[in-house]
């Protein structure tokens, strides 16, 4: 006799009873354990996001951060809606000036200004406040992306897993980390409700679907406010409808959604003013216009004579199929060729390079290895490639339905192409996370989809509520279920500690002077992490502040721009955005030439006034201050980049800052090859020989032969000036507390590494001596030693020096 459910049998034998009742228990109660994970796992990730702040204090971390801030206050001050201010600030990019409304992404800002009565009701600054903005968007990211993929497959076990590994992977924290206020990490929450809205409007009906329609338009949309990504709203509206047909035959009514989501983007995008119609005919928006072109054509492709002789059968999903191949090589094409206007950085994650060396230049536009991947996301891969692969199964075996096809091809195709891109430059690490996140999630779904299946009559309980009963259906589903949870658990447990880790020791870059945690070794010879907390940089900040006309120019690399500006209100060359090329390539010339060409820059093309302009640099220095002689021998710390061996010579990077930065500035001022692999044996480097015979070659070239060579590295301002200003240092050091009393009345003098090994051990160090500058004085150089070993009357320092020389004319 056939049993309730249509005769099918339990399975309980075949996979223990045990797990049989975990299974269905689990299932009954699964909404109360959903929401009760989903909160442990939200909190989690909420504490890793805010463990920066919790341990360092609510600081702004990086550089872009510093401009956001700039921009609230602006709001804050100003008035929500005054935007004439923002067209042209003089302080940023002097003599040119910026236009803030063209050249950044305001809604950020404006939103912290808008909220902070809130924040100040906590006794927050505007400035602790903003910072707070990362963890506020990784938190409600973390509930956004669960809802995304509940609402695509109706699986709260993949929600749970998508939540759970984009709050704990350390590829989806780094972006939203408090003080790290970075518009990527804080459009995430934006973006997920932009899909999920997509979705619902395509699985509802009418006026509900139109609804959703607009209301996924409009999310998209304000993501133009916040960040550059708007272009994955735009790559989205274009393939999303040329994956459609490959599962159901092109509808009026999915017509309809498309273009109303389209429509409603458009509006909003437009209005802003760093967007123009022209990104919807030669942008990336024109490929949203063009996908979805060529949707409503084959929507109507039966009427056309044409067309229906061609596709005798219409649209076939291997037509489409062929179709969506031939416009990827297109695209392509069109983006090599230069036809399509798409930005560097696109063009970077496409894997074309050598284009520009300053914008190559840039940390987070390097390759990543595959190592760093796993290490970021490694387990949302795994379990994407997973469903990928069952994807395909189950495809050709004609078992996929619509949505559940379209919403599972799009995110899979978007997590392979941000693994690419990642791949490339290290910028798209935050969105591969998220891509590829949300597809671990639906391939969850996948493998677990009809474990358990409800059966027999619902019953009616006493309070009107209704409940089923339910059975193992699949147990090969539930033990594939089983053991995604394991793995998730146990790579949830693995990164957590990870992520711990990391933001443990995350200290805003302005209190650490942008050095990462150091390995040292203790006394006792115990080796342990040192976060390099100091105040060289706060101190010169508060010096320029204190010690400079409100008029004053400070002429700085472009990374520090953010710092000086908004710390101190005078005006600087370069930001640090990189928006005038030309004005950075002449920054460059400036610090790598000699005192004529900086003369001839400062007074021609930035507009610089003498003795009321100021040039800032920093670097890291180790040494020994003897205090019993009374001298200090200060050396650029060293990086071994390989020992010498069989007649290959070692290498040594000197400085830990501007130093080792001088490579960028020296390509991007075409000193020596822009896009030369190595700065070593060119024009700015030498080869020193050691007592042993050994050969090193060193850069900068302080130290060895050729002459030339190293006569013209101590002619180049920068150079100059840290030798000279380290000579300076009994008159003009503004030390903190840290190293003022070992420096106190102390002679000091610059030495280089020149060899990593002597025959006694350590360090064999050469003289460096310095020629006078005729055009710049050193007016204070700001030091701060967080690494001071004592051994009788000798210390031996790690120390920071901000270095600040006045332009005489």
């Amino acid at each position: 006799m056939a049993k309730a459910g249509g005769g099918r049998k339990k399975h309980g034998g075949e996979i223990g009873g045990l797990t049989q009742k975990v299974s269905i228990i689990m299932t009954k109660y699964s909404t109360p354990i959903t929401i009760i994970l989903l909160i442990i796992v939200t909190a989690i990730g909420a504490y890793l996001r805010a463990l920066p702040a919790m341990k360092y204090g609510l600081e702004l971390d990086a550089n872009d951060p510093w401009i956001a801030y700039w921009e609230a206050q602006y709001f804050h001050t100003h008035g929500l809606f005054n935007f004439s201010g923002l067209e042209r600030v003089r302080e940023f990019w002097w003599p040119v000036g910026r236009n803030f409304l063209h050249t950044d992404y305001l809604g950020v800002a404006w939103l912290a200004a808008a909220t902070y009565k809130i924040g100040a009701a906590f006794g927050l600054s505007l400035k602790g406040w903003i910072a707070l903005f990362p963890v506020f968007a990784g938190t409600l990211a973390i509930v956004f992306l669960f809802i995304l993929v509940y609402v695509a497959t109706g699986s709260k076990l993949g929600g749970l897993v998508t939540a759970t590994l984009f709050a704990l992977s350390p590829g989806a924290i780094s972006r939203t980390s408090a003080g790290f206020v970075e518009k990527t990490g804080i459009a995430v929450p934006v973006l997920a409700l932009f899909y999920t809205f997509l979705i619902l409007a395509l699985r509802n009906k009418g006026r509900r679907s139109l609804t959703y329609a607009v209301l996924a338009g409009l999310t998209g949309g304000s993501i133009v406010y916040l960040w550059g990504g708007y272009h994955l709203v735009s790559i989205s509206l274009a393939l999303i409808p040329l994956l459609d047909p490959i599962f159901a035959a092109p509808s009026k009514r999915r017509l309809i959604i498309y273009l109303t989501v389209l429509v409603s983007y458009a509006v909003v995008a437009v209005i802003a003013p760093h967007i123009t119609m022209r990104y919807f005919i030669m942008g990336l928006g024109a490929a949203s216009i063009l996908g979805i072109g060529i949707y409503a054509l084959e929507v109507y492709i039966d009427r056309l004579p044409l067309t229906r002789r061609i596709l005798e059968n219409g649209v076939t999903p291997g037509f489409q199929v062929w179709l969506l191949v031939v416009l990827f090589i297109a695209g392509f094409i069109a983006i090599y060729s230069g036809l399509a206007a798409v930005n560097d950085r696109l063009l970077l994650a496409v894997g074309i390079r050598h284009l520009n060396p300053l914008i190559e230049s840039v940390q987070e536009h390097q390759p990543v290895s595959f190592a760093r991947i796993i290490r970021e996301y490694g387990l949302a891969l795994v379990l994407a490639l997973g469903g990928m692969a069952l994807f395909l199964v189950r495809l050709a075996q004609g078992e996929v339905k619509f949505l559940d096809g379209l919403t599972k091809s799009f995110f899979y195709l978007m997590a392979l192409f941000l693994l690419f891109a990642n791949k490339q430059l290290a910028y798209f690490t935050q969105m591969a996370s998220l891509y590829m996140t949300i597809a671990a999630g639906l391939a969850t779904a996948d493998f677990v989809s009809g474990s358990v299946e409800p059966v027999g009559r619902a019953k009616k309980a006493k309070k009107k509520a209704r409940t089923s009963e339910h059975e193992v259906a699949d147990p090969l589903k539930v033990l594939a279920g089983m053991f995604i949870v394991l793995l998730v658990v146990l790579g949830a447990a693995y990164y957590g500690v990870q992520s711990y880790r990391t933001n443990e020791y995350r200290a805003p870059q302005i209190l650490t002077s942008g050095i990462g945690p150091l390995s040292i070794f203790t006394p006792s010879g115990k080796s342990k992490v040192l976060v390099p907390l100091n105040r060289a940089w706060l101190n010169a900040l508060a010096w320029i502040k204190n010690n400079t006309k409100p008029d004053a120019l400070i002429v700085s690399w472009w990374d520090y721009g953010y710092w000086i500006t908004v710390n101190t209100g005078r005006k600087t060359v370069a930001d640090g955005a990189t928006l005038n090329g030309t004005q950075i390539r002449a920054l460059a010339r400036l610090l790598t030439g000699d005192e004529g060409e900086a003369n001839y820059i400062l007074k021609y093309i930035f507009k610089a006034e003498p003795n009321n302009t100021y040039v800032v640099f920093y670097d890291v220095f180790e040494g020994v201050v003897d205090k019993a002689n009374n001298m200090t021998l200060l050396y650029p710390k060293p990086n071994v980049l390989q020992e010498p061996q069989a007649g290959i010579p070692g290498a040594i990077l000197h400085g830990m800052a501007d130093f080792p930065k001088s490579t960028q500035m020296l390509r991007i001022a075409y000193r020596i090859p822009p896009f030369a692999r190595s700065v070593f044996q060119t024009a700015y480097s030498s080869m020193y020989v050691d007592n042993r015979g050994q050969r090193w070659l060193e850069f900068p070239g302080l130290v060895g032969q050729p002459k030339e060579n190293v006569t013209r590295v101590r002619n180049a301002l920068l150079y100059k000036m840290a030798i000279n200003g380290i000579e300076s240092l009994p008159k003009t050091a503004v030390p903190d507390a840290t190293c003022a009393s070992i420096l106190n009345g102390t002679k000091t003098a610059l030495m280089a590494v020149a060899a990593a090994r002597s025959p006694t051990g350590g360090y064999q160090l050469q003289y460096v001596f310095t020629t006078p500058l005729k055009s710049f004085k050193p007016v204070a150089v700001s030091i701060s030693c967080p690494i001071v070993n004592q051994v009788g009357n000798r210390y031996n320092v790690f120390a920071v020096v901000v270095f600040i020389f006045q332009w005489t004319g």
